[in-house]
This record gives C-alpha cells, sequence and structure tokens, in this order.
C-alpha cells in the first residue's frame, strides 16, 4: 500500500520515493474535523458545511490563540523517524518563513535544498575562518610544511565547511505542516487546518520550494495567491522560489570544485614532469565528469522552466490537478467519500478575489512574472553561489601562507609579503568575479540548448559540448592574469585581475538575463499586491 498524506482531510498517495523521508513534510497533512468520521462526513456533503469552511478559513484568523505554531529548523532537517513531530513545535505569534511544496516531488532533493539554504552561509564563513586561520598560522611556523608547501587552508576550509553542513542547528521559526499540525489528534488537525489563513499572515516569507509538478497542483498555486492576499495593504509580500534541484547542483559544484582543488595541490608536487598544462588538465579530469552532470542536469532544469511558463500562462481553475477530483472523491483504499477541496478553495478565491476569472489573471499575471524572474534568473543568487564556491579562495590562502612563511622566517622580504597579498586577491577575484561570470553564462547557454535530443547518448553528448565554452571562457581567466603579469602589471597583477573580473561579474550578473517566453495578461482587477524578487 502507499503511503499517504491527507488534504483537508483527505488521503493523498505519495510518490514512491517519498517513503524514505519523513524529515519534509507532505502538503497538508491534516484534518478537517474534530468530530467521529461518519458525522464529518455527512457534514461535508452539505453545501452549508463547506461554505461555513470557506469563511473561517478566508477570514485568516486563528481558531484559538495558540493554533499558530512554528518549529526550528532543525527539528525538520534532523529529524527521520516516523512519527508525530508535534511536539517539536511552539505556540508563537510570528514565524521566520512558510515553507510551500509540492508532495509530488522528490523529498531527497528537498531536503538537500533546505540543507544547502539554511546552512551554505554558516558553512561558508566557518571554513574560510578556518582556512584564515589555518593560513596565519602556517605562515607563524605552528603548522609543518611539506617542503614548503601548504595544504592546511584547503584541507581544513573543507572539513569546517562540511561540519558545519552537518552539525549547524538553524534556529529560526518555520511553519511545516508535517511538525506544526498534529497527525494523530482529529482536534489538533482541524483547528490547524482551519487557521491556515491565520498561519499565512503571521508569516514574514514564504519559500516555495519547486518542482515540474508544483504548478500543476491547484493546491500548491492557491497556497501561493492565498500568502499574498494575507499581506496587508502596500506591504510586498515576500516570496523565496527555489528549485529541490538547488541543493544538490550547487553541493556537486562544491565538491567538484574541492576535488579540483585538491588534484591542483597534488599536481603541483608533480609539476617538473607533467607541465603547465599538465597540471591543468590533471585537475579538469577528475571533475569534469561531475560538471557534465550538472550540465546536463541545469539543461533539463531549463526545460522544465520553459514547461511551467505553459502551464501557468494557461492556467485554467477547473483542469488544475487535485486529488480528491482525480479519484472520484472516493477513498483509494477505504472507498468512502471524500470532500472536495476544489470547492472549499472556490469559495476563499470568490471571498478574496471577487471571482475564479480575476483569480485565473493574477495566477496569468503577477504570479506568472514572479515565478518566471525567479526561477530563470534568480535560481541561485550571487551570494547563493558565492557559498557553493569559497574553495578558490582557500586554494590561493596556501599559496598565499608560503608567502607569508617566507615573509616571517627570511629576515621580512616585503616581497614575499606582497606576494602573499596578491595571492589573496587573486583568490577573491576567482571567487566572486570569474565563478559567477561562468555561471551566469553557462546558465545562459545552458537555456539556449535546453532542446532535449531524442537519443539518449546524443541528448548527454550536447551537454558534453555546453562544457566546452565553459572550459574555454575558465581557460581565458589565467592567460588574462599572465598577460598583465608580464606586460602590464608585473607583481601587481592579480590587483588588475580583481578590478577586471570583479565588475564584470556585477555587469554580467545584471545585464546577461535570461530569455524566458514573454506573457502579459490585463488584469482584470487590480493587483493584490507588488510581488518581490
Amino acid at each position: 500500500m502507499l503511503p499517504t498524506v491527507t488534504v483537508l482531510g483527505h488521503p493523498e498517495a505519495l510518490d514512491n520515493d517519498l517513503h524514505i523521508e519523513a524529515s519534509v513534510p507532505a502538503e497538508r497533512s491534516c484534518s478537517l474535523s474534530d468530530k467521529d468520521a461518519a458525522d464529518c462526513l455527512n457534514q461535508a456533503e452539505s453545501p452549508e458545511w463547506i461554505d461555513e469552511i470557506a469563511d473561517i478559513i478566508s477570514r485568516m484568523e486563528p481558531v484559538t490563540p495558540d493554533v499558530v505554531r512554528g518549529t526550528r529548523v532543525q527539528n525538520v532537517l534532523h529529524r527521520r523517524a516516523r512519527a508525530d513531530f508535534y511536539h517539536l513545535s511552539q505556540t508563537t505569534t510570528r514565524l521566520h518563513a512558510f515553507w510551500s511544496h509540492s508532495w509530488h516531488g522528490s523529498v531527497s532533493g528537498k531536503v538537500a535544498t533546505l540543507f544547502f539554504l539554511t546552512k551554505a552561509g554558516a558553512a561558508a564563513a566557518a571554513g574560510t575562518g578556518a582556512a584564515v586561520a589555518a593560513c596565519i598560522a602556517f605562515g607563524c611556523g605552528v603548522l609543518p610544511d611539506d617542503d614548503g608547501r601548504s595544504w592546511w587552508c584547503l584541507s581544513s576550509g573543507c572539513l569546517a565547511y562540511l561540519l558545519t553542513m552537518l552539525l549547524w542547528r538553524p534556529r529560526q521559526l518555520v511553519f511545516v505542516d508535517r511538525v506544526c499540525i498534529s497527525q494523530v489528534n482529529p482536534e489538533l488537525q482541524a483547528q490547524g487546518t482551519l487557521s491556515l489563513g491565520a498561519i499565512l499572515k503571521c508569516s514574514d516569507t514564504m519559500l516555495v520550494l519547486w518542482d515540474p509538478t508544483w504548478a500543476l497542483r491547484l493546491w500548491c498555486v492557491y497556497e501561493l495567491a492565498a500568502f499574498i492576499r494575507s499581506r496587508s495593504p502596500g506591504e510586498k509580500p515576500r516570496v523565496i522560489i527555489r528549485p529541490t534541484l538547488l541543493g544538490f547542483t550547487l553541493f556537486a559544484c562544491w565538491f567538484a570544485c574541492a576535488l579540483g582543488g585538491f588534484a591542483f595541490d597534488f599536481a603541483f608536487t608533480l609539476q617538473t614532469t607533467l607541465g603547465v598544462n599538465g597540471v591543468i588538465f590533471f585537475g579538469l579530469a577528475l571533475c569534469g565528469l561531475i560538471f557534465w552532470y550538472i550540465a546536463h542536469l541545469v539543461r533539463e532544469y531549463c526545460r522544465d522552466v520553459t514547461t511551467m511558463c505553459h502551464h501557468i500562462a494557461h492556467f485554467s481553475f477547473a483542469t488544475a490537478e487535485s486529488f480528491c477530483c482525480s479519484v472520484e472523491h472516493k477513498h483509494p483504499h477505504s472507498k468512502e467519500h471524500l470532500m472536495c477541496d476544489r470547492e472549499v478553495m472556490q469559495r476563499c478565491i470568490n471571498i478574496w478575489f471577487g471571482g475564479i476569472e480575476a483569480f485565473e489573471q493574477q495566477v496569468q499575471g503577477d504570479l506568472y512574472k514572479l515565478l518566471v524572474d525567479q526561477l530563470a534568473n534568480h535560481m541561485v543568487s550571487y551570494w547563493r553561489l558565492a557559498e557553493a564556491s569559497p574553495v578558490f579562495l582557500w586554494f590561493h590562502l596556501d599559496i598565499a601562507a608560503r608567502g607569508l612563511r617566507q615573509f616571517i622566517y627570511l629576515a621580512e622580504d616585503e616581497a614575499q609579503l606582497i606576494l602573499a597579498i596578491m595571492q589573496l586577491l587573486l583568490g577573491l577575484s576567482y571567487w566572486l568575479g570569474v565563478v559567477p561570470i561562468l555561471w551566469r553564462v553557462m546558465f545562459r547557454l545552458a537555456w539556449a540548448m535546453q532542446t532535449k535530443c531524442a537519443c539518449r547518448l546524443l541528448d548527454y553528448t550536447k551537454s558534453l559540448l555546453l562544457l566546452l565554452p565553459g572550459i574555454f571562457i575558465f581557460g581565458a581567466f589565467p592567460f588574462l592574469n599572465f598577460f598583465l603579469s608580464e606586460h602590464l602589471l608585473r607583481d601587481l597583477s592579480p590587483l588588475g585581475f580583481a578590478l577586471i573580473t570583479i565588475p564584470l561579474a556585477a555587469l554580467a550578473w545584471r545585464n546577461l538575463p535570461v530569455p524566458v517566453p514573454r506573457h502579459n495578461v490585463r488584469l482584470a482587477t487590480e493587483p493584490q499586491a507588488q510581488l518581490s524578487q
């Protein structure tokens, strides 16, 4: 038997992979009534009962003072056993975020993305702090050397990054239905469901964990519209939409960069036999397969966003998917009657938006722009990318540490100190300049090459071809630095390199958007609120 959750009291079959994780909840894990099942079913068939339910939800007021509950992020990401997690939530009057998702998406993808969104900042800070401390300790002679070479900065940075990812416990209060609504107490379930509007109203932010099934589900679209409707007049709703592919992709990028960094360190010890070109290709060979697969996933993601654009541009309340309607309002196992979620949502929409047509235009207009902009142009923010690529700085800190050590032990040779400072600047240039440029250009190319080939082998070959311009672009920057050092700035070439790459990254990030499909809809009513990025 497939695992199920309930939507307004209705069982919902989950995808096969969802049974392996319970840490990210299935949507609306709650029941509607605190009465016995027979009475609930009898009343659920009554239009008056459905009107009463819709009226309670649409008022966006809690049915009891303590029904608005939140849980610490750590309680969501670090719980695996199947149980009722209600005791891990607490009463609150303000929530940092409301987490929304489609229960048909991959739970492992959601968990990976939540790990990165909530922990990557702390991990990057801890890793960089450890790498800087190792650089100073090596320069002062506290740490031993390996024939004058240092591996300490890269090693300590990677270790601190991974430990922070595993052990850091974010403490923000968020709403997650699997934890904040009881799964075993019918009365508490009913109170949580009827107060969903109040919970949205108490949330500062909505985080949408997007996957290709999201735009097809009526409840997901309704939930986002309800959050926007819950904002006060003139307030800009803070909606953050991130794909569930994000966590795995960025962590794979970090791992490939770390692998390449260690490969380059090892190759430098063999530089006399391999040569400079051998060092470069040796490092690229070890992480190239990972980037190849990442390129393939990003092309697939671009296709999914294009498909979503079509669905949202032609969104129809009547044809959006709802589980209860798909099973003809009968429980798939017990064959008991299920109340229609669509009817409840339709009555709420009539109250909030003045009719289904106005709601559809809101989705096709404002929500379309929000989804397309965030999924196409803000899939990865500049600082999120920085959190995934500090390895470039750590690698150059090892080189700077050698110069610092020689400066301290060679009678304060200022040339070695300048060399250490320039290597630090070069690492910052690659981290905050080269990597963002490369990502922005490659994502634009992936969008242009998103079309899937009929043959799987040809499709992977197409993804491999996508890497070729990336290799060319990345390889051009060391030559730029070499040109500056040989012909223009000599020892200060990293300074000129930084003055070129970092502003160029800002320019590319701002002026190289993805050419997503345009869809303009004239709204019948004024927008409820201006959506923020």
